[in-house]
């Protein structure tokens, strides 16, 4: 995994460097949630950085959360998973970034690895008020689709 200076590097205004910060405060209180006796309140340093009160999460599923809903999440997740990522790439705008990862997840049956582009939207004040994940992963096993994709039979590469 890239420190935040190297990812910092690839930042070009407020709303990327806004959006890298964010992603490392994460990554920090997630390795902290595997030491005994963490609770959602030490997600604040995360909430910091978010309005809360607009707060809208968009995530792989489709599942949309406010603040309130994403925090448990979180927790759950970070206690069971190890994760880190790689900057791509990330671009902005007025009010929004772009950040493309490589993103490393260790569960406890699996190890995955997948490109995501999330789209963080901020407000006047630069606190997140949206934030929308999209994933790239390899094909789950053939069991867990309805519908096959025939990417050998096309010489798609995997």
């Amino acid at each position: 995994m890239e420190t935040k200076e190297q990812a910092l590097t690839k930042a070009h205004g407020p709303n990327s460097r806004r959006t890298i910060e964010y992603s490392y405060v994460m990554k920090g209180i997630l390795d902290d949630a595997k030491l005994p006796g963490f609770t959602d309140a030490q997600w604040d340093p995360l909430g910091d950085l978010v309005n809360i009160p607009r707060f809208e999460r968009t995530g792989n599923f489709m599942e949309v959360v406010n603040w309130q809903q994403y925090v448990p999440l979180l927790s759950t997740w970070s206690k069971a998973t190890g994760w880190t990522f790689d900057v791509r790439r990330i671009t902005e705008g007025e009010g929004y970034a772009i950040l493309e990862l490589t993103e490393h997840a260790d569960y406890p049956d699996r190890q995955e690895t997948y490109n995501s582009v999330s789209i963080y939207e901020f407000d006047d004040d630069g606190k997140l008020v949206r934030l929308g994940i999209f994933l790239q992963m390899k094909a789950p096993p053939e069991a867990n689709q309805a519908h096959q994709w025939d990417l050998e039979g096309v010489g798609a590469q995997s």
